[in-house]
């Protein structure tokens, strides 16, 4: 897997379609390719007595193959067609839902949620024997009508029993027997799912703790950690066991965020701003290679003032993997803060996971060379260099230079005011940045448009943007045709708030972009909204990966990567 949230995502992805394998009706396989945690204790605490329930009834053999053969409703119950093949297709579903009453109702004192299924399901025997007739009256086929929708709603109730009973079974199947109880973070003999090539450890938390450092070398396993951390508090929330100890205990988090490494500052800092919040609820924030996008002194000042802010949060708790023993050892005299280092110990083919409370290991960039097999002069004049920066060294004060007044140049691009009918893909200049970019989409409903600027996109307003002559330009077998290129970077393309018609073909333009730079995965922003540009979305990814080959699938976002306000679409590489 080529990055993190690919590798999170496909491993969610992977966790739903083994729990709907697991599930026998149609309906019940939708529940758990689509799984929601939730987000509400009581409402959690009944899932797990529910689940748990059903797993102590597969133990019974008769019980676990009756309940193997559910019966799901027909599609026509929703457009009901008089005609013998709808009569007999009616009398084998009345039968099957009659057998399955009988069935609930000798088990029914095992088990509370099979009584009220037992009760919801309402045998039809006067429809039954109307319909065994050769040609039932007129009156029947408007009754049937009329009663397809309490048919449906009896279904959906067997198809929350078989998500619940795919549930069981997962844990059965994958030798699991532990849905944990609501409390501090505590997973003895856990084995992440992301690290299952690792032995189980355990992770227990300080009982002050709100604030984590995590430290480690580079490849000792903190990204997967804080991405299995994440599965973990997902699937908890939806009703999934765990793999680890009978001790286990997670809060039900109201709110949870994983800031994965790799992406831009800007983005960075928009998704970290909400934290910074004080909140009574208990949300769980996770972030990769904390803060690490400025000079040492700033980066630690900035630091400290966030962490400071994390461990005010009462029932918050925060992960934050860094590198900067500086901003560590400066943390440590909050005692709301704990300090983790990571080692991996013994042989890569034997490698066990350490986990030391109170200990920070830094990440030695230098062994990460040697490892490389890079030029031993280059790695002893690093060393040598190291070795001259830990001495001490006097500090020199240098004087600050007057700013310098800008000298205008006789070649200056001609410059042309932005407007809404300007080009996508447009050379543009940024005269407060003093950079040039290229355009992404039209000015929207608050007049702001997507700039691609050095790899980054950047919303501004459109009024600070203007068309610029400078072109980035290539020629090719297209006769000495200029053919304009841009970037797409960051690996996101903004449509929110923009209008249908304009926003699909800045999508298009983009995956081909995107495609034509071997992007894994991008992502498109359309917003939840009224739904009417997510629908539009994935409408058009469908009939493109009919047409194209280079999309290899979508899907929406996950809690903490954006939700349904986002589409992820991974490409053909």
């Amino acid at each position: 897997m080529k990055n993190a949230p690919a590798a999170f995502g496909e491993a969610w992805h992977l966790q739903c379609l083994q729990l709907a394998s697991q599930a026998t009706t149609p309906g019940g396989q939708r529940l758990c390719e689509h799984l929601q945690p939730l987000w509400e204790p009581l409402q959690l605490q009944q899932l797990q007595s529910q689940v748990q329930e059903m797993a102590l009834l597969l133990q019974q053999a008769e019980l676990a193959s009756a309940l193997a053969h559910q019966p799901h409703s027909p599609q026509w119950l929703k457009q009901l067609q008089p005609g013998p093949q709808t009569q007999q297709a009616l009398l084998t579903f009345f039968n099957s839902l009659q057998s399955w009453r009988q069935l609930l109702q000798q088990y029914a004192s095992k088990s509370p949620q099979l009584l009220k299924l037992s009760q919801a399901l309402q045998p039809e025997n006067k429809l039954t024997e109307s319909l065994q007739q050769p040609h039932p009256p007129k009156s029947i086929w408007q009754q049937i009508q009329k009663k397809a929708g309490s048919w449906q709603a009896q279904q959906a109730l067997l198809d929350q029993l078989d998500a619940l009973l795919a549930r069981a079974r997962l844990a059965q199947q994958q030798s699991l027997s532990v849905w944990p109880r609501q409390g501090k973070l505590n997973l003895p003999g856990w084995q992440p799912p992301l690290l299952d090539q690792l032995p189980a450890f355990d992770l227990a938390l300080p009982p002050t703790c709100r604030v984590v450092l995590l430290s480690g070398a580079h490849q000792s396993g903190k990204s997967r950690l804080l991405q299995s951390l994440y599965l973990a508090a997902l699937a908890h929330q939806s009703g999934l066991a765990l793999p680890c100890g009978p001790q286990a205990s997670l809060p039900v988090f109201v709110r949870l965020q994983l800031l994965e490494a790799g992406q831009n500052l800007n983005q960075r800092l928009t998704q970290l701003k909400p934290w910074l919040q004080i909140r009574p609820q208990p949300q769980l924030l996770l972030v990769d290679d904390f803060l690490t996008h400025s000079s040492p002194g700033e980066h630690q000042a900035l630091g400290l003032a966030v962490i400071q802010q994390l461990k005010a949060q009462p029932q918050g708790l925060s992960i934050l993997s860094c590198h900067d023993r500086g901003l560590i050892q400066k943390a440590r005299r909050w005692p709301e803060v704990a300090v983790l280092g990571l080692e991996r110990q013994g042989p890569r083919h034997k490698a066990r996971l350490q986990l030391n409370w109170g200990q920070e290991h830094g990440a030695s960039l230098l062994l990460q060379a040697r490892e490389a097999q890079w030029p031993s002069q280059v790695l002893q004049a690093a060393e040598t260099e190291m070795q001259q920066l830990k001495a001490a060294l006097p500090v020199i004060k240098v004087p600050v230079a007057a700013p310098k007044k800008p000298v205008a140049t006789q070649n200056a691009p001609p410059l042309k005011p932005i407007h809404r009918d300007a080009p996508i893909g447009a050379r543009v200049y940024l005269p407060q940045l003093k950079q040039y970019g290229d355009l992404l989409s039209a000015p929207d409903r608050k007049n702001r448009v997507s700039v691609s600027c050095e790899g980054k996109t950047l919303k501004v307003p459109a009024d600070q943007v203007v068309l610029s002559s400078h072109r980035k330009e290539k020629k090719g077998d297209t006769g000495g045709l200029s053919i304009q290129t841009w970037s797409v970077a960051a690996e996101a393309c903004d449509l929110h708030g923009m209008r249908v018609d304009e926003a699909l073909p800045l999508m298009e333009k983009f995956l081909d972009t995107a495609a034509h730079q071997g992007l894994p995965q991008v992502r498109i922003i359309h917003g939840k909204g009224t739904s009417a540009l997510q629908r539009a979305v994935q409408a058009r990814l469908s009939e493109l990966q009919q047409q194209t080959d280079y999309i290899v699938s979508y899907r929406f976002g996950l809690p903490g990567e954006g939700d349904t306000g986002l589409t992820i679409v991974r490409l053909q590489n």
